[in-house]
């Protein structure tokens, strides 16, 4: 069972967020788990959104379980050094990787030498997604989405986005933005996401695929033009989705709980009952709304058709930025 409000395929298909809804029954786990502490490996540094939501997950571990939820930032070749590393992990269910889709999928076909395949990952819950942004410096005089088009128009590559990495999400939405919008732009890619947005306030590029979160904590020095969800968000409601101006294109980032592959069954499932209990935690879902998330859940039971289903749709993309 997936705690959405609708079909969890049909939206990883769609790339739709989906509230998380509450009140509903954690699956109980015959195995045991945790016996000590547990230490969630983060492939990016602390502030950005990656790390952040592990957080959230930390704040409320130890309350469910009694044992600390450990986070280990591990930042290097835009979340490829932590996932070509995870299968080397224990196996035990006490040495977790934080994996970010559909960044898997894009970056081994879009980047070289990241050392993991996409079928390397394995994850057992999905528990939350957020939207990208469209966004220039705080100063520039491009305002509208519709100004952003005309000005890439008129002069085909001469306008820079900045996004984090090569075959990151970002570099996702700048495609799929482009490819539906028309136009031509250069892409920049930045090792992580403070350091596109420093770009951006500074500057140095004159737009940026970025997160929602990213406002939720101030936004200093940008401005968002529009949003990539199919909805406008609570959080933002005056700005605009992209898909209402016309552009067909929405887009989004989910983060799982990921295992080393040889991670037994049991061990698997236990590791997913606990972090959906920690995520049906009173205030979780809330605290992560109002920083910019959008809470959504894939059980494990569901998790690989949904991977199956986001693998399928953005596959063609990371073929296309390599051509």
């Amino acid at each position: 069972m997936r705690h959405t409000l609708a079909s969890a395929r049909s939206i990883a298909v769609a790339a739709i967020a989906v509230p998380f809804a509450f009140g509903l029954s954690t699956p109980a786990s015959a195995t045991e788990y945790p016996t000590g502490p547990v230490t969630l490996t983060v492939g990016f540094g602390p502030g950005g959104p990656s790390d952040t939501s592990a957080r959230f997950l930390q704040r409320y571990f130890e309350e469910v379980t009694g044992e600390e939820l450990v986070i280990r930032n591990l930042p290097g070749g835009g979340g490829a050094r932590s996932w070509s590393q995870m299968n080397q992990d224990e196996p035990d269910g006490h040495h977790l990787t934080l994996v970010s889709l559909p960044h898997v999928v894009l970056q081994p076909v879009a980047a070289s030498g990241v050392g993991y395949t996409f079928d390397d990952i394995n994850s057992v819950l999905i528990y939350t997604s957020v939207p990208q942004v469209l966004a220039v410096p705080a100063g520039s005089n491009i305002t509208t989405v519709e100004e952003y088009i005309a000005a890439a128009k008129e002069a085909p590559g001469a306008v820079t986005v900045g996004g984090t990495g090569i075959g990151g999400s970002n570099h996702s939405a700048w495609y799929l933005f482009n490819d539906a919008a028309d136009i031509t732009t250069t892409y920049i890619p930045f090792v992580d996401t403070a350091t596109n947005n420093a770009a951006l306030q500074g500057n140095h590029v004159a737009s940026s695929w970025t997160w929602v979160t990213q406002f939720a904590k101030g936004g200093e020095g940008m401005r968002m033009l529009a949003v990539a969800a199919d909805d406008r968000l609570d959080l933002f409601p005056d700005v605009p989705t992209v898909r209402e101006l016309g552009i067909d294109m929405s887009d989004q980032a989910w983060w799982a709980i990921g295992v080393p592959e040889a991670t037994p069954d049991d061990i698997r499932e236990a590791v997913a009952a606990t972090f959906l209990e920690v995520m049906q935690q009173p205030g979780i879902a809330e605290d992560m709304v109002a920083a910019g998330y959008v809470p959504f859940i894939v059980e494990y039971a569901d998790i690989t058709a949904v991977k199956g289903d986001i693998r399928d749709k953005y596959l063609p993309v990371a073929e296309a930025l390599v051509e």
